[in-house]
């Protein structure tokens, strides 16, 4: 089965102890991959995972959202997957509850438009220990552990997208 990572969404200001957690599971997940999986990053603000993702992956894309639309996203993700007749795609970045989940959407909406079939020969899974949620805590925006989720989410609805950050790395092919 063909696999390929997406990276997205390590900001300067996501400082917060679980998400420096989730960006050094983030950083073990690039060191145990091998270097011909095709692997789309976007949004990677922090020098040290730009540079390290893009001397490490010979099969790489990368992009800013900013300045695009989210239909150019869809189309930037649906001509990835297609090109590297991707059946699966494993997710790293944060926040779930939020960016994560929006990637995850339109991957499915792909997955019906080109008429695969999802959670078959096409499935998308979000790397648990390299991605956390937020929370709205009287009005101020909190991370917090996927199982403490609560905007727009709880735990129920979370685990099936989720894969372990071990049983990601061993389904790679190396």
């Amino acid at each position: 089965m063909s696999t390929g990572i997406i990276i997205q969404h390590i900001w300067k200001d996501q400082v917060g102890v679980l998400e420096k957690k989730a960006h050094l599971n983030i950083m073990r997940l690039i060191d145990h991959l091998p270097n011909n999986i095709p692997v789309l990053s976007y949004d990677i603000q922090l020098n040290e995972f730009s540079n390290k993702i893009s001397e490490k992956f010979i099969n790489l894309e990368t992009f800013f959202e900013k300045n695009i639309i989210d239909l150019q996203i869809k189309e930037i993700l649906r001509n990835w997957a297609l090109k590297n007749k991707l059946k699966c795609i494993y997710i790293a970045g944060l926040h779930f509850n939020c960016c994560v989940m929006q990637c995850t959407t339109k991957l499915k909406e792909i997955c019906y438009e080109e008429k695969l079939d999802w959670c078959n020969n096409f499935i998308v899974k979000v790397i648990e220990e390299c991605t956390i949620s937020q929370n709205n805590e009287n009005g101020i925006m909190k991370e917090c552990q996927l199982k403490d989720t609560t905007m727009f989410m709880d735990y129920t609805l979370v685990k099936p997208w989720l894969i372990s950050l071990e049983e990601a790395i061993n389904n790679v092919d190396h």
